[in-house]
């Protein structure tokens, strides 16, 4: 066995050591979140841990094997610990129930592969300023090798499924048992990755063909992103008058912004390292060089929209990270542009607005992933301004469920607030909110609702005892939103089959519900789906007023309806007696 196997077999045994240290690691932390132990309340040193221990072993399989300069060493320390410091503030400041650990992965992620083609540039280099073709190069080799540590794992998974299947067709359960196991599953994953990683890390020919065949096919689809590009721009120009006259919001800051991202992506398949030269036919590339600069107007209208969208409604953990897509967009819109409309060869600059991009990506992910830029915080001040300014009800519920703790503390100051001209008014609702134990209905059944619980339609209908129990026994079911006297759930007495007996409608967060007096009892017989121009969350603030104008109706669409506000209510478990007539329709 010569140096080279010797070195190479050293590396592979080095490398599973380590993925069996990170398989125990995050082992060891699952088992504490599923037995609920100490570290499970720890939300800090729990996310920081997850997030060093899942990232530093790649970052250290990815970095390791360019160089045998020590200074490889240097990295992973300060690495580890920005991932952990990253980690912490999430876990301490900003985990919600929601999706928030995704957001916070994803970011975390991009962040991560955005800033190692510079290290391993300065590695390979030793020079701080990088060479775009190394930057590219890395890139690309940091994503396959992690695309295929993915595929190899996913096949090893295949062939142990297989494997106990196998055995227990034969009543032998051992295997298929064994895998399952949490002690078993996460090591046996991270080892495959690793040594996925390993083995196609070896093999650089392999990654040059498929990086190269897979740009080619893609760069063909930048003309048909090109053609979109061009007819949506001109057709908005003709119709922004007709828009602006009648005051409609069509315009999403999302697809622009989606356009614009594909764009980016599918002229960077084209550019590759920058030395292709003309990666299309003379008429093609000079057509695509008009077409590009049209991405300022696409990227400052998305910014727009948002811009819109927050003055109306306050700033949200969505919409900071909107702000960081948008102004990044500008960035690449505005850089491209430039590159086009400059003499040489084809984009020849866009190397250079790339770095930029990059870097400046690394520094506001750096930002937004600390204290300093936080969405959660800055979602957090503008609810409250908002409650301060307008007093808007759904600031409240925002604060307590979607801002992380920045919302919580900022929630409990209003809880105490004084100086205020509504500060009475102010501090029952926020305390009101602090008290909520559920984002989304009223807990379990052993917490009764109480007639003042409710609000009722047609004014005079009576909330018997019966009727109550029924809507404990249902609330859990139809996702029923916390009902109290200060935030009363609505109910509708309609006849719903036309048999003459009113039924019970109860309109929950995201679906109605019905319920029918039978034999002296109220039971639940349908739930009412939404459909209709306005779907989404019932917007009980808007049903309440329309309600209480009289602005509703029970119409006969082959199944029965409740219609408010341009939504309807189906309920399609209600069929008529028999011999029952419709009535006439009404307002």
């Amino acid at each position: 066995m010569n140096d080279s196997n010797v070195q190479t077999a050293g590396r592979l045994l080095g490398r599973i050591a380590m993925a069996f240290v990170q398989g125990g690691v995050l082992w060891w932390l699952y088992r504490s979140i599923e037995q609920k132990t100490w570290l499970s309340t720890e939300h800090g040193l729990l996310y920081g841990l997850i997030a060093a221990a899942i990232l530093l072993p790649v970052a250290h399989y990815l970095v390791t094997d360019l160089t045998t300069d020590r200074r490889r060493f240097w990295v992973l320390p300060p690495l580890a610990l920005a991932l952990f410091g990253f980690g912490w503030h999430h876990g301490e400041w900003t985990a919600g129930d929601g999706g928030e650990s995704f957001v916070f992965a994803l970011a975390l992620i991009v962040l991560v592969f955005h800033a190692l083609p510079f290290v391993q540039s300065w590695l390979v280099n030793r020079r701080l300023r990088p060479d775009y073709e190394n930057l590219f190069r890395f890139a690309w080799r940091n994503t396959l090798l992690v695309a295929f540590g993915g595929v190899f794992s996913g096949v090893f998974w295949l062939l142990l499924w297989v494997w106990g299947s196998l055995f227990r067709m034969l009543g032998i359960d051992f295997f298929r048992d064994l895998f399952d196991e949490a002690y078993f599953a996460i090591p046996a994953t991270s080892i495959a990755a690793g040594i996925g990683m390993q083995l196609a890390g070896s093999v650089e020919r392999l990654q040059n063909v498929l990086r190269n065949t897979l740009l080619t096919m893609l760069k063909w689809l930048a003309p048909l992103a090109m053609l979109i590009l061009a007819l949506f721009t001109l057709t908005l120009l003709v119709k922004s008058p007709e828009l602006l006259l009648e005051q409609r919001r069509i315009i999403s800051a999302t697809w622009l912004l989606w356009l614009v991202a594909l764009t980016v992506m599918l002229l960077n398949t084209a550019y590759q390292d920058g030395k292709v030269g003309a990666p299309y036919p003379p008429w093609l590339g000079h057509a695509i060089r008009f077409v590009v600069p049209l991405l300022v107007p696409v990227a400052l209208l998305a910014a727009y929209a948002l811009g819109v969208r927050i003055d109306s409604y306050g700033m949200t953990v969505a919409r900071g990270w909107a702000l960081l897509v948008a102004a990044l967009a500008i960035a690449y819109a505005g850089g491209y542009a430039w590159a086009a409309l400059r003499k040489g060869p084809w984009m020849e600059r866009m190397g250079v607005v790339n770095v930029g991009v990059a870097l400046t990506t690394v520094l506001l992910l750096t930002l937004m992933l600390s204290p300093v830029l936080s969405p959660e915080r800055l979602a957090a001040n503008s609810q409250y301004a908002r409650v301060l300014d307008q007093q808007e009800e759904d600031s409240y519920r925002y604060l307590r469920f979607s801002s992380g703790e920045y919302g919580r503390v900022r929630l409990r100051e209003l809880a105490k607030l004084e100086d205020h001209p509504e500060a009475a008014t102010i501090r029952v609702a926020a305390q009101t909110e602090l008290d909520r134990k559920n984002r989304w209905y009223g807990g379990d059944e052993s917490v009764e609702l109480g007639a003042r619980d409710f609000l009722v339609f047609p004014a005079g209908q009576v909330v018997d005892d019966e009727l109550l129990v029924a809507l404990t026994r249902a609330k859990k079911d139809l996702y029923l939103g916390v009902c109290d006297p200060s935030d009363p759930c609505l109910l509708l007495f309609a006849d719903l089959n036309r048999d003459g007996e009113s039924e019970v409608v109860i309109f929950g967060d995201f679906v109605a519900g019905a319920l029918r007096r039978e034999d002296g009892r109220w039971t639940r017989t349908a739930a009412g789906v939404q459909i209709g121009a306005n779907t989404g969350m019932v917007d009980r603030k808007a049903i309440r007023k329309a309600l209480e104008q009289g602005r509703y109706q029970v119409r006969d669409l082959g199944w029965q309806v409740v219609e408010i506000r341009g939504n309807a209510f189906v309920f399609d478990d209600a069929p008529p007696p028999a011999g029952a007539t419709a009535p006439p329709a009404g307002d």
